[in-house]
């Protein structure tokens, strides 16, 4: 099949660029034609040893805006019209689909891996309601307005996809009640065989109880909250350390606040912030860890979890990720409530002075992930769901 893909950004080593790149290669031994498409890309940031070896189309000098919108609109120029598949991989896509005028032998099918926008899932008339009672916010009503604006045109694109794929339940429940329409779970890869290699050369140190971390410091990573749970497990007496690995610029204010977070709670010696390290360092992180941690505050896959379960760590997740669905409390891991460090420190407290539970449960995760998250079954279950009539 001759398949694009389109994407708002290659800009930076995430786990959402990983999960495109990696199914375009594995479409690609497949001998499919792959093409990915999209108008940000950082071929020394994004996954440099990967990347290199992909087929990718950008905006030309004279198409580049400020506006991620107008890109994304402009890169609907530079789709052919022999495609057999278009997976999208953001709502940001939808404007391009919106823009191209698709052939009636292509299918679309948009891999969410985010919360389904509220702009495409509330209806307007609530914000003209908001007026009418309150004109006072007459503020918030621009504000709505515009995002009307903006689904409306988004909602043109959303009429050319033919299929849903979501990563998790929470999704495919969201867009079978808000849109209507039916959607196929599928779960995403993790690179499990890089990280099972880890776990056979862990180094624990019985000293410190080392605490990981790994994301792009967004808000919705709510790094505050571990960093609460380490001052619980501090006055506890756990001799903890945490060390969260992710791209710092991305949300300056919000690295800012927990920074000033760390020195209020004089946590200086106990966290540590690290904005890139090289391939070798990450896995001297993985290896030496005592736990993994990923508490987010937004509804996201969470790939970084299933490679540090394949790496032999023992997870700690909120259950408003994709995750959740395949990783059960006190089963495979340890789920907790988002927005609560409290928990986060008895979960995490659980697993210091645990070690036999921590091995089974570790070792159940590690079973489960291997049979469903390698990349060529997830490329699998999306081609199936694209092939299916």
């Amino acid at each position: 099949m001759k398949i694009a893909m389109l994407v708002n950004n290659l800009e930076v080593s995430g786990g959402y660029q990983k999960l495109v790149i990696r199914l375009a290669q594995e479409l690609t031994k497949l001998k499919h034609d792959v093409t990915v498409y999209s108008p940000c890309v950082d071929r020394e940031k994004c996954y440099p040893s990967d990347i290199a070896h992909i087929k990718i189309k950008t905006l030309k000098g004279a198409d580049k805006s400020d506006d991620i919108i107008v890109e994304m609109e402009r890169l609907s120029t530079y789709l052919p019209q022999n495609l057999d598949l278009i997976i999208t991989h953001d709502d940001y896509s939808l404007f391009t689909l919106a823009k191209y005028q698709k052939p009636a032998r292509t299918t679309v099918v948009w891999m969410l891996n985010n919360q389904l926008p509220e702009e495409l899932s509330k209806p307007f008339r609530q914000a003209w309601r908001t007026l009418r009672e309150h004109p006072s916010k007459r503020t918030k009503l621009q504000h709505s307005f515009k995002q009307y604006s903006l689904s409306k045109r988004q909602k043109v694109g959303l009429s050319s996809v033919d299929k849903f794929a979501t990563y998790d339940s929470f999704n495919q429940n969201l867009v079978e009640k808000d849109l209507k329409r039916e959607a196929t779970n599928v779960y995403a890869g993790a690179d499990l065989q890089k990280f099972q290699n880890l776990a056979k050369k862990r180094k624990i140190k019985k000293s410190v109880f080392s605490v990981l971390s790994v994301g792009v410091v967004f808000p919705h990573r709510r790094y505050e909250d571990l960093i609460g749970a380490a001052a619980i497990l501090k006055k506890k007496g756990v001799p903890v350390h945490i060390t969260i690995i992710g791209k710092q610029d991305l949300s300056l204010d919000y690295f800012d606040r927990l920074k000033k977070d760390v020195q209020q709670k004089k946590l200086e010696r106990v966290v540590t912030f690290k904005n890139y390290v090289s391939d070798q360092e990450m896995k001297d992180y993985y290896q030496t860890a005592n736990a993994f941690v990923f508490i987010n505050d937004g509804f996201t896959w969470g790939i970084s979890v299933f490679e540090a379960v394949a790496a032999g760590l023992p997870v700690v997740i909120t259950d408003n990720i994709g995750a959740a669905d395949l990783l059960h409390d006190q089963v495979e891991g340890w789920v907790v409530p988002p927005q609560s460090p409290k928990a986060v420190a008895k979960a995490l407290e659980a697993i210091y002075k645990n070690p036999e539970q921590v091995e089974k449960l570790t070792q159940a995760a590690r079973q489960k992930v291997s049979k469903i998250l390698s990349w060529k079954a997830y490329t699998r279950r999306m081609l199936d769901l694209a092939e299916k009539k």
